[in-house]
C-alpha cells in the first residue's frame, strides 16, 4: 500500500500579514536561515495562527496533521512577541522571566523540542536581530529531572554533577567533525562549555541556553521547556520561587507583557489527568497573581 504525505495550503508571504512591522522583521531573518527550520512562506493554518495570536491577542488550538508545521505554529508566535517587547519596551526587557512556558507531557518530547530551540533562539543572527539594540540576549532551559540537579549548589556537586558529566558527553573522544555535525542537528548546548566550566560556572552574556537548574533559579529564561510533572513540583518548593517571582515582577511591570503556555500534544489531556492539568494551570495564574487575561494559550 502506498500512502502520499498530504500538501498544506501555502499562505502568504509575512510582509503581508497583519502583524506590526516588527514581526515581519524578525520571521523574513529566521526564515532566511534554513537551519532553523522556520518556513520562507508559511502554510495558511500558520498564517491564521500568527495574525490571531499577535494581531488579535487570542488563544489558539492548532490541530492539523503530520508534517504541517504545528512547531513553527507556536514558535514563530513566541519569537514575534518577543521581538515586539524588545523593539517597544526595553525596559521590561531587561528584566529577566518566564516569558513562555513550554509543557509537555513526557521528557522525549521535551529533549526534541531542545535541539529545535536551539537552531531558532541560539542562532547568532536570528538572535541579534531579536534583542535588536538591547544588551539582554534572550535564553531558554529545559527543566525536567535530568537537568543537574536537585537541592542546593555546592562546589562538589558542581564538579561531579555538572562538570564531569559535561566533560564526559561533549569533550571525550569528540572529534571537530561530529562536534560540528551536533551543532546543526540542535544536539549542542548553546553555550560557551569551556568558559562555563573554566569560570565555575558562570553563565556568559552571549550564552542562549542555561544547563543547570541553579542557572535558571538565578536568573529565569524567557523559554522554559518541562512536563507538568515537574511544573508541579516546581510551584512546591522554595528553590524554584525565585523562577516564578521574576515572572510575576514582570507581568506586573507593563500591562502589554503576557505570559505565554503552550500545551504540545493537548489531546492526550483527557479525564482526570486533564482535570489536573487545568488546575494546576489555574494554580499557576494564582501564583502570578495576575488576571486571566495576562496568559494566553496555545495548544
Amino acid at each position: 500500500r502506498l500512502e502520499a504525505t498530504p500538501q498544506y495550503a501555502p499562505g502568504r508571504p509575512y510582509s503581508e500579514l497583519k502583524v506590526p512591522p516588527e514581526v515581519h522583521a524578525i520571521l523574513a531573518t529566521a526564515a532566511g536561515i534554513s537551519e532553523t527550520g522556520i518556513p520562507k512562506v508559511p502554510y495558511v493554518h500558520q498564517c491564521h495562527a500568527l495574525e490571531s495570536f499577535i494581531g488579535e491577542g487570542r488563544n489558539l488550538i492548532v490541530a492539523t496533521g503530520p508534517g504541517s508545521g504545528k512547531t513553527e505554529s507556536f514558535l514563530m508566535p513566541i519569537l514575534a512577541s518577543m521581538a515586539l517587547e524588545a523593539s517597544q519596551r526595553a525596559r521590561t526587557w531587561g528584566q529577566p522571566a518566564m516569558r513562555a512556558l513550554l509543557l509537555y507531557p513526557m521528557n522525549a518530547l521535551v529533549n526534541d523540542q531542545l535541539a529545535r530551540l536551539r537552531r531558532v533562539f541560539a542562532d547568532p543572527t536570528v538572535s541579534d536581530a531579536l534583542r535588536g539594540g538591547n544588551p539582554r540576549r534572550a535564553r531558554f532551559g529545559m527543566y525536567t529531572s535530568r537537568t543537574p540537579y536537585p537541592g542546593q549548589a555546592t562546589p562538589a556537586k558542581d564538579r561531579d554533577r555538572v562538570v564531569a558529566e559535561l566533560k564526559k558527553l561533549y569533550f571525550d573522544e569528540m572529534t571537530d567533525e561530529y562536534k560540528t555535525r551536533l551543532k546543526k542537528e540542535g544536539k549542542w548546548p548553546a553555550k560557551d562549555l569551556d568558559s562555563f566550566i573554566g569560570s565555575g560556572l558562570t553563565t556568559s552574556p552571549h550564552d542562549a541556553e542555561l544547563l543547570t537548574r541553579h542557572e535558571m533559579q538565578a536568573t529565569s529564561p524567557d523559554l522554559l521547556v518541562t512536563n507538568y510533572s515537574m511544573l508541579e513540583y516546581m510551584m512546591l518548593r522554595p528553590l524554584e520561587a525565585s523562577i516564578f517571582e521574576q515572572t510575576k515582577s514582570w507581568l506586573h511591570a507593563c500591562p502589554d507583557n503576557f505570559l505565554t503556555i503552550v500545551l504540545d500534544e493537548a489531546h492526550m489531556y483527557r479525564g482526570s489527568g486533564g482535570a489536573e492539568v487545568a488546575y494546576l494551570l489555574r494554580r499557576l495564574q494564582s501564583r502570578l497573581q495576575v488576571p486571566r487575561d495576562r496568559i494566553r494559550h496555545i495548544l
